[in-house]
């Protein structure tokens, strides 16, 4: 099952704070097997890439033009 556990609304998101949420949230919910994203900059640049990768987490991009 896919879902978002997490929102976080601004108009513009960093890739340090795309990790700060996923902390809190793995906090709160435990590790996912799998990190699904879309591939804007912020999930595809190296600081959230590292930190799955650090963190043994899968971390899978959506491929682009795809829903």
């Amino acid at each position: 099952m896919n879902e978002s556990p997490a929102i976080d609304v601004a108009g513009t998101i960093q890739s340090t704070r795309v990790v700060k949420v996923l902390k809190e949230d793995i906090q709160k919910r435990g590790n996912p097997t799998v990190l699904l994203s879309e591939n804007g900059p912020e999930f595809v640049s190296t600081t959230p890439l590292a930190w799955a990768a650090k963190s043994g987490l899968t971390n899978i991009l959506i491929e682009l033009g795809k829903p």
